[in-house]
């Protein structure tokens, strides 16, 4: 797995059968990643006068907290509670 790019990870979840509940959450995590990476695929320039505008600013933390909602959803939905899951969450 820490071969794996991040990418990576979330796809060779999506393919093992024990994640089948993860599956929605996983993907929408992959495509919130994408979301990420086209917005931040700018110059430096570009990307402080984005965080200087309180409206562009404002959505970006938005998406931040979706991103790390889906994280936390995903690991739930993989860990469903066990001692694997306790030592990533705390």
């Amino acid at each position: 797995m820490v071969a794996l790019s991040p990418t990576q990870r979330p796809e060779w979840l999506i393919l093992q059968p024990e994640s089948i509940d993860a599956r929605l959450r996983i993907e929408d995590l992959l495509k919130c990643y994408e979301e990420f990476l086209a917005a931040s695929d700018a110059s430096e320039e570009d990307l402080i006068a984005r965080f200087l505008d309180q409206k562009q600013s404002r959505k970006s933390f938005e998406s931040a907290l979706r991103f790390g909602g889906l994280v936390f959803e995903v690991l739930a939905a993989l860990g469903q509670g066990n001692r694997f899951h306790r030592l990533l969450v705390v």
